[in-house]
């Protein structure tokens, strides 16, 4: 059957996409190239796995993130949400951080931790330059880059309470006269 935008949207790109976060992209260059139907199947089937994967993988953390929201009221109170877990894939970290922006209406970092270095991600709001925020910590990361609306970096595991601790002051100062709102452009 001929294939519409939907397919591409909803089928196609969550699973190439899956590929880039969970495992290496390079099989989608060959899915594309190859004209092995045999071979085009057991990419497509890995790309499904991978896609699963990746949707099993993001729930575990964000129901995880729910509950630290739901049972810690200084991070439910907070201006910029924080958040970080232990061995949280870090080809997710960037879709949960968009999940906690959509659900707090907050500016959101997630970050997970992996023998002793801190990865995350984060996402904003309007009115919050994220990485003019971050840069308040630049002494703080091995990496850092993004724009306004998105960052990604990385840091010393022991350098997470103070960049919780600056993060929190720059948030306070900068989000103070606003309080959070659900945007819809359309």
């Amino acid at each position: 059957k001929p294939i519409t935008g939907f397919d591409i949207a909803f089928r196609l790109a969550p699973r190439i996409n899956a590929a880039g976060r969970m495992d290496v992209a390079s099989e989608i260059i060959e899915l594309f190239c190859t004209r092995d139907a045999t071979r085009a199947g057991e990419l497509a089937n890995k790309l499904e796995i991978l896609n699963r994967e990746r949707r099993e993988t993001e729930a575990r953390a964000l129901a995880a993130i729910e509950a630290r929201l739901l049972s810690d009221d200084e991070l439910a109170a907070a201006r910029l949400v924080v958040v970080d877990g232990d061995g949280w894939h870090r080809g997710v970290i960037g879709i949960l951080a968009s999940r906690v922006v959509e659900r707090t209406a907050k500016p959101a970092l997630v970050i997970s931790v992996e023998d002793g270095i801190a990865h995350g991600s984060g996402r904003s709001v309007d009115g919050f330059q994220l990485l003019e925020a971050i840069e308040t910590c630049a002494d703080l990361f091995t990496r850092f880059g993004g724009h306004a609306f998105a960052v990604g970096f990385a840091l010393p595991a022991a350098s997470l309470p103070e960049l919780k601790r600056r993060l929190a002051l720059c948030a306070a100062e900068r989000l103070a006269a606003r309080e959070p709102e659900r945007v819809l452009n359309i």
